[in-house]
């Protein structure tokens, strides 16, 4: 593994020279051959990061030889999440993508509603689709052979939480939960793993998100003898729960199972006693050597300290890469297979392999303790 997170054995043995004739047909020689074209769709934030560690990527591998004799070339798109018409958005987008002749994958659509009218159309033109953001569950279940999700859904998540609420000696947890179906699962699985751990939910309550009042939504918890708070709603609602907990007095441990970037969430929890519990991808205070190393070519890269997110876009180009080194080829139909059926590719954020849907197998999760002065990482059982 290279200093960078990308597997070097893997980019020699694709692009030897260019003497590895795809199976598609290469071009001779003599003629310098068209790039292979990543598309890459995203929004905000998170859409910028994995753009980043893509592109970090990108570079690594075509400084070695690109793969085949051919370089690789990012093509990212954004979506506009300030424009409502996301799916139409992700319709059109998708559309100019595969109008690139030698267009190999897609990696992104960070949420559902531009993510599965994408994949239905990336499948008509056989084109893989890696998912490296979403959680929710159902992103796997409508049979689309060419979708890959490098990121443990909903149920891995809160399954893998309570099993650190429990470590941590958390017995007595009330659920707090929006309406969604994302919310659904976790609380679901949240309390199946409970059940069997030991951990008691002594009240359960859903909400809308788009209405819901922290005060009404916590009303009454001051009598029930618990001791943390799952909170399964979007940040900035959680948050506000976070406060309003604080300023009741309840002095709960608080359990967000989302992905969040624990260092920009302490600012929004100054003067709040008590701390929050949250999953994420990799330990920034103890990480692995490959980790370490990659954040390091990241930050003189682009000048910034890498998110998870960009791990994760980073991620998503080491495996095609991989995939192409193993099979000799960018049919899409031999990808899936393999990707499905064989490959196991260790990547910055650990093992990527996965089950028949395309869901990634489970991933062992770190997690971060956030108080207002301090992150403290560890691993469950740890």
């Amino acid at each position: 593994m290279s200093p960078d997170g990308i597997d070097r054995r893997t980019v020699l043995r694709a692009a030897i020279g260019g003497a590895l004739t795809l199976r598609n047909g290469a071009s001779r020689a003599e003629d310098k051959p068209p790039e292979y074209v990543i598309g890459l769709v995203g929004q905000g934030p998170v859409g910028d990061a994995m753009r980043e560690g893509a592109l970090l990527a990108v570079e690594v591998i075509n400084q070695a030889g690109g793969l085949a004799g051919r370089k690789l070339r990012l093509r990212a798109e954004t979506l506009n999440p300030a424009d409502k018409e996301i799916r139409a958005q992700a319709i059109k987008i998708s559309g100019a993508l595969m109008k690139e002749k030698d267009l190999i994958a897609v990696i992104g659509h960070d949420e559902m509603s531009d993510a599965l009218p994408a994949a239905i159309a990336y499948r008509r033109r056989n084109v893989l689709f890696i998912a490296p953001t979403i959680t929710i569950s159902d992103l796997s279940r409508h049979g689309l052979e060419n979708v890959f999700a490098t990121i443990p859904d909903n149920t891995d998540i809160a399954t893998q939480t309570a099993r650190l609420a429990f470590d941590i000696g958390l017995r007595r947890a009330v659920v707090l939960r929006d309406r969604s179906m994302e919310a659904l699962e976790i609380g679901l699985a949240f309390r199946d793993e409970a059940a069997v751990l030991g951990i008691t939910i002594i009240n359960e309550r859903s909400f809308r998100a788009e209405t819901a009042n922290a005060r009404d939504v916590l009303a009454g918890l001051q009598g029930l003898r618990v001791d943390h708070l799952l909170i399964a709603t979007p940040l900035d609602l959680a948050v506000r729960l976070v406060r309003q907990a604080g300023a009741m007095g309840l002095g709960l441990t608080s359990v967000l199972p989302q992905f969040t970037d624990p260092d920009a969430l302490r600012p929004q929890l100054a003067k709040i006693n008590g701390r929050i519990l949250l999953p994420v991808l990799r330990n920034r205070v103890s990480p692995s050597i490959v980790q370490a190393n990659w954040a390091k070519s990241f930050e003189t890269r682009f000048q910034k300290q890498a998110s998870d997110w960009a791990m994760q876009g980073a991620d998503a180009v080491g495996l095609l890469a991989h995939a192409i080194g193993r099979s000799g080829t960018v049919d899409a139909d031999e990808l899936i297979s393999l990707l499905r059926l064989e490959l196991a590719y260790t990547g910055i954020g650990g093992r990527i392999s996965f089950r028949r849907n395309g869901r990634i197998y489970t991933r062992l999760l770190a997690f971060a303790s956030v108080r207002p002065d301090e992150v403290v990482y560890y691993m469950p059982g740890a």
